[in-house]
């Protein structure tokens, strides 16, 4: 089901072996505004077989209204054309060159996999944790000030405290590919929920939204931008598992899911980096109360880190994508 509003807030983090720009992230609310919707993303295992979108399914919601949905004008500025021309080069780029690397690539462990999904995260610093912690292992300290320092900075940047806090943050947050999953029912004629039950401030939230996903609809397709909350919860818990706040194995339970989600929606690292990229710039569409004032650099910021990982000897160039778990 559709969201709750964000909020924003910026920090300045270098981006470790790829940007020294400002990396932003956003921060929880302590009171969570404006509600639209009590439904929130949450990843199911899905079949084997076929490719189920971790949302509410359709038929536990209000039936849909037969009223006309309003019609919005598109969201299509000089701005959003340049960042959608910057995606579809870089994606032919990809693509172009995937053949090659799908000749070198090995496989990986189940653990590696799991850290790489969260592989453009990753490469954000993070107070307390000294460099890059690499895709091979969790970073795990017993040194107080280290744990302390972690600590301050989920607490500041996403107001992580505890699991609880945790649980209710990915879910607020990282919605990106569950909202697309709303506006693919409304543009194929079966919408998810009832448009009028919605207050008009709510209404008029989702339908800019919508319109403002349509344009990178062209590129993603049904993929959507899960790839993008997927990448960002992952390395949340990594973050949450070095700072003490759950234990290694919980890492590994919480994020199993999110790992049997990506297999069965993506089949390549291009595919998932491009899926990626696009959650990127429209959660920062959303995260900007739909301004476009930091598109571009956030855009620019996640390409560059999808870039070192697909560099020569990059982890998304060397590793598989892998069919199934072992």
């Amino acid at each position: 089901m559709f969201f709750k509003r964000r909020s924003k807030s910026k920090q300045a983090e270098n981006s470790v072996e790829v940007t020294q720009q400002d990396q932003l992230q956003p921060k929880v609310p302590e009171e969570e505004t404006d509600t639209v919707a009590e439904q929130q993303l949450e990843p199911a295992a899905p079949d084997e077989t076929k490719e189920t979108p971790p949302v509410e399914p359709a038929s536990q919601t209000e039936p849909a209204s037969e009223e006309p949905e309003p019609e919005i004008g598109s969201i299509r500025t000089e701005t959003t054309e340049k960042l959608l021309a910057k995606i579809e080069t870089y994606q032919k780029e990809l693509f172009e060159a995937k053949a090659a690397r799908d000749e070198n690539r090995k496989m990986v462990t189940n653990r590696q996999f799991t850290l790489l999904l969260g592989g453009v995260s990753t490469c954000r610093k993070v107070p307390g944790i000294p460099g890059h912690p690499g895709y091979d292992n969790l970073f795990l300290t017993k040194d107080e000030n280290q744990q302390k320092m972690i600590r301050d900075h989920l607490r500041k940047m996403y107001g992580v405290v505890d699991k609880e806090s945790l649980e209710k943050t990915w879910r607020f947050l990282f919605t990106s590919g569950a909202e697309y999953e709303d506006f693919l029912h409304f543009w194929s004629g079966t919408p998810s929920f009832e448009l009028n039950k919605l207050n008009p401030k709510a209404k008029e939230i989702f339908l800019k939204a919508k319109a403002y996903a349509e344009n990178f609809r062209p590129i993603v397709g049904e993929k959507g931008f899960f790839a993008w909350d997927i990448n960002e919860t992952i390395t949340l818990y990594r973050t949450a598992c070095s700072a003490g706040i759950i234990t290694p194995q919980e890492f590994w339970e919480r994020t199993q899911q999110l790992v049997r989600f990506a297999i069965a929606r993506y089949h390549s690292w291009e595919e998932y980096a491009v899926s990626l990229l696009c959650g990127a710039t429209y959660f920062m569409f959303r995260q900007d109360k739909m301004q476009e004032t930091m598109l571009e650099n956030f855009l620019n910021i996640n390409i560059n880190m999808v870039q070192f990982l697909f560099g020569p000897q990059g982890k998304w160039t060397t590793a598989m994508w892998p069919e199934r778990l072992n």
